[in-house]
C-alpha cells in the first residue's frame, strides 16, 4: 500500500474528525491538497492567451455556450462539459422557492452573513490566508461585501440559476476567480504550502456553503425569521446546486442542512486557533463596514450614534456566534447580546401575524425584494460601485488583484 499522504500541518484533531465522520471526515482530510481541476485548467490556459481575450472568451462560452466559441480550448469545454449537465436531483421550481423564501427575510439575512457567517468563517486562518494576501477584506471591506451581495442577489432571486440567470454567471465567474487566486498563491512567498495545503481547498469551499446555509438560517432563527421544514429543504437544494456549479467536489457537497452542520463542525475542530490576521479581518469588517452601515441606519437625531451602533454590532455578533469564538476574535463585549433573542422572539411573533393573513407571506417577500434593491442602491452610492466582481475591469481598487480585470 502507498504511504498515506501528510497532512498541511494546520489541520488539528485529524484522527478524531476521520472516526466521528466516517467518509465525509476522509473527504474533508483528502480534500485539503486539492483545488478544484477543472476551473484550475481554465485558469492556466487562459493565463498563455491573455486576460481580455481569456475573459471575452469564456463571458461568450457562458452567454451563448461553448459551442459557440470555436477556439475554446480543451479545458474550457471540459468545464462547461459539467456546468451544463443538470444533474437528476435538481428541480428548478424548487430553486426558485429557495429563492423568494431568502428574500422574504432579506434584512435578517444580510445581517447574519456579515456578523455570523463571515466571523465563523475568519475562526480559520488558514481558510482565510487568501484574504488577508490578496488584502481586500482588511482594507475594502464595503466594497468587497458589495461584491458578494451581488453575486447573493443574482444567486437568490427566482431563474437565477437556470443555465442563462445571472446567479449561474456570476457563480462561473466567482469559481474562475478563485482558481486565478489558487494560482497567484502557489508559490507565493506568503503561502506556506506544507502548512496550509493547497489555496481555497475543496474543505473550505464547501464550507462557505455552511456560510451561506445552515449558519446563516441558525442566526436568522435567532433573529426572528423563520422557515418551515419544507422551506428549509428548498434552501438546502439551492446551496447544493450552488456547490456544484462552484466546484465543489461531490463527496463534500452537503445536500441537507444537517450535511451542512456536519461540514461547520468539520471546520470547527479541524481548525488552528484564530491569529492576528483573522483578527485584523474582523476588525475591518467591523470598524469598516458593520458599525458604519449601522451608523447610516439609526435616525439622524439620535444622540452618540457612533457608540450606539457598535455597542449594537458588537452584541449582535456575540449573540450569532457565541461568547467562546467572539473571545477569540476579540470582539469587545456588549450587553446588547441579552437582548438579542428577545427581540427575535417579537420579531418572529409579528411575522406570523402578518403572514396568517391571505397573501401575507407574498406581501413579506415583495417587501424584502425592495428592501434589497433599495440597500443595493445605497451602498452603491456610498462606495462609488458601478462594477459586479472583482474581475471587472471597471472593479475599483482591485489593481493588483490576481482576478482583476484591471490586472
Amino acid at each position: 500500500m502507498p504511504a498515506p499522504v501528510a497532512l498541511p500541518t494546520h489541520v488539528h484533531c485529524a484522527e478524531e474528525a476521520e472516526k466521528r465522520y466516517g467518509d465525509l471526515g476522509r473527504a474533508w482530510l483528502e480534500g485539503m491538497w486539492h483545488g478544484d481541476p477543472l476551473a484550475d485548467a481554465v485558469v492556466a490556459d487562459l493565463a498563455t492567451l491573455g486576460r481580455r481575450r481569456g475573459q471575452d472568451l469564456v463571458a461568450r462560452a457562458i452567454a451563448e455556450g461553448v459551442d459557440a466559441v470555436p477556439d475554446a480550448p480543451d479545458s474550457v469545454r471540459a468545464l462547461f462539459a459539467q456546468l451544463d449537465e443538470v444533474p437528476p436531483w435538481v428541480y428548478l421550481d424548487q430553486l426558485d422557492r429557495a429563492a423568494t423564501h431568502l428574500v422574504r427575510n432579506g434584512l435578517q439575512y444580510g445581517l447574519v452573513l456579515a456578523a455570523a457567517a463571515l466571523m465563523i468563517g475568519y475562526t480559520n486562518p488558514a481558510a482565510a490566508r487568501p484574504l488577508v494576501l490578496t488584502g481586500r477584506l482588511v482594507h475594502d471591506a464595503g466594497v468587497r461585501n458589495l461584491e458578494v451581495g451581488d453575486w447573493l442577489r443574482e444567486v437568490t432571486t427566482p431563474g437565477g440559476l437556470r443555465r442563462h440567470g445571472l446567479g449561474f454567471e456570476r457563480t462561473v465567474r466567482v469559481r474562475l476567480i478563485h482558481a486565478h487566486v489558487r494560482r497567484h498563491l502557489t508559490g507565493h512567498p506568503g503561502w506556506d504550502l506544507p502548512a496550509l495545503g493547497t489555496p481555497i481547498s475543496q474543505p473550505y469551499l464547501a464550507h462557505t456553503l455552511s456560510e451561506f446555509g445552515c449558519i446563516a438560517l441558525d442566526g436568522m432563527h435567532l433573529l426572528g425569521a423563520r422557515y418551515d421544514e419544507d422551506e428549509l429543504a428548498d434552501i438546502a437544494a439551492l446551496w447544493r446546486y450552488v456547490g456544484r456549479l462552484s466546484g465543489v467536489d461531490e463527496a463534500l457537497q452537503p445536500a441537507t442542512l444537517d450535511d451542512q452542520h456536519r461540514i461547520q463542525e468539520l471546520y470547527q475542530l479541524t481548525r488552528p486557533p484564530v491569529d492576528d490576521d483573522s483578527r485584523a479581518l474582523v476588525r475591518g469588517l467591523l470598524v469598516d463596514y458593520l458599525v458604519p452601515e449601522v451608523v447610516d441606519l439609526l435616525p439622524a437625531r439620535l444622540p452618540r450614534k457612533q457608540a450606539a451602533a457598535t455597542a449594537y454590532v458588537h452584541g449582535l455578533v456575540r449573540a450569532l456566534i457565541g461568547e467562546d469564538l467572539a473571545a477569540e476574535l476579540e470582539v469587545p463585549p456588549s450587553r446588547f447580546a441579552a437582548l438579542v433573542p428577545a427581540l427575535g422572539h417579537v420579531t418572529a411573533a409579528s411575522y406570523a401575524v402578518i403572514e396568517a393573513i391571505p397573501g401575507g407571506v407574498a406581501w413579506r417577500a415583495r417587501r424584502g425584494e425592495r428592501y434589497r434593491a433599495q440597500q443595493e442602491q445605497r451602498l452603491r452610492t456610498k462606495y462609488a460601485a458601478a462594477h459586479d466582481l472583482v474581475d471587472a475591469t471597471d472593479a475599483p481598487g482591485t489593481h493588483g488583484h490576481p482576478a482583476s480585470g484591471a490586472a
